[in-house]
């Protein structure tokens, strides 16, 4: 099992934006000296909390880190495909090779309306979007004509540090958006807040199927998830945390239009809380359903800097050192 951590301060307004710009930079350093594998910034608008363009903060941390690799969700429908080539190229060139792009279709209708993109368009955009991406990545021009996008003879420019380009690995929840994922893209990122455990397990091999009937490598899958993590020397704080603020952050992706049923946070498996005994424990459960990278979401509403700051150095001391005993890193 790999580890990612989500640079997620969703602070609600309490806390100033230069105060969440040096935390999210610090957090960046404080997960690649633990030794974690990846960092991720996601994309949101409109939405009450500061979310920083992810790009342009996968920029800065590809200037302030060295080793860890750099992720981004990114709403894919309210970009061009060269803007997005373009960018991605250069901050993988930046980062030497780190960047893992990460399509998502988006669900929130308020921030289609404000980019003024359909909200029934997204999936085929993604599509043509990524599609696209990909082939100004890797051909030395592209001339294409599709439903949203026409291109004469375009070359993109910087190529990707990666060759042939970055690892694209595609968010998505339904048994259709998998088969696409598994189709366009380098690995699946699977959503186990809004989904349960049984259910994913179920999607991995729908995914993995999917793949081999695309004629792609099943063995060397890469299954990530979004996992929820509260995680304390003492489980019972672990527990309130999660069933105050953790459940907080969720009910908000609720209200937003996600679809997933209000969980039962301490019951359910596919949270990772408790002491580090007991996250080793969920942890295993989440790698027998197949997820081979877990992505710890470790923030949530009214949640401190410092509460934050010390989930990822817990886990990162207690429980990810578990884990590189049975599958040593290189």
């Amino acid at each position: 099992m790999d580890f990612g951590v989500q640079l997620h301060p969703q602070f609600g307004g309490t806390i100033s934006d230069e105060v969440i710009t040096d935390f999210q930079l610090s957090s960046a350093a404080l997960c690649e000296k633990l030794g974690f594998d990846s960092v991720w910034v996601n994309e949101h608008h409109v939405a009450g909390d500061v979310y920083y363009p992810p790009l342009t903060l996968l920029s800065a941390l590809a200037a302030t880190t060295r080793k860890v690799g750099l992720g981004a969700y990114v709403i894919t429908p309210f970009y061009r495909p060269i803007e997005l080539a373009e960018q991605v190229a250069a901050i993988d060139q930046i980062s030497k090779g780190r960047v893992i792009f990460g399509p998502v279709l988006g669900y929130r209708k308020e921030e289609f309306d404000a980019y003024g993109v359909p909200f029934s368009e997204r999936a085929p955009r993604t599509e043509e979007v990524v599609k696209l991406t990909k082939m100004l990545w890797t051909q030395p021009s592209v001339t294409y004509k599709g439903k949203y996008f026409t291109l004469n003879n375009v070359a993109s420019s910087p190529k990707p540090f990666q060759k042939p380009h970055p690892p694209v690995w595609i968010g998505a929840t339904h048994d259709k958006a998998i088969r696409r994922a598994a189709r366009l893209g380098d690995g699946w990122v699977a959503h186990l807040a809004l989904t349960p455990l049984q259910v994913v397990a179920k999607q991995v091999d729908l995914y993995k199927k999917t793949l081999k009937s695309v004629g792609k490598d099943v063995e060397k899958a890469t299954v990530a998830s979004m996992v929820y993590l509260s995680i304390d020397g003492d489980s019972t704080v672990a527990r309130h945390r999660a069933e105050t603020h953790m459940a907080g952050s969720i009910g908000i992706y609720l209200k937003w239009g996600a679809e997933a049923e209000p969980p039962k946070i301490w019951t359910d498996e596919r949270y990772v809380i408790g002491n580090p005994d007991e996250c080793i424990r969920r942890v295993e459960a989440i790698a027998k359903a197949g997820v081979n990278h877990s992505i710890l979401r470790v923030g949530y509403r009214g949640m401190a800097p410092a509460e934050i700051t010390e989930t990822i150095k817990l886990f990162g001391e207690k429980v990810l050192p578990h884990f590189r005993k049975r599958k040593p890193r290189g």
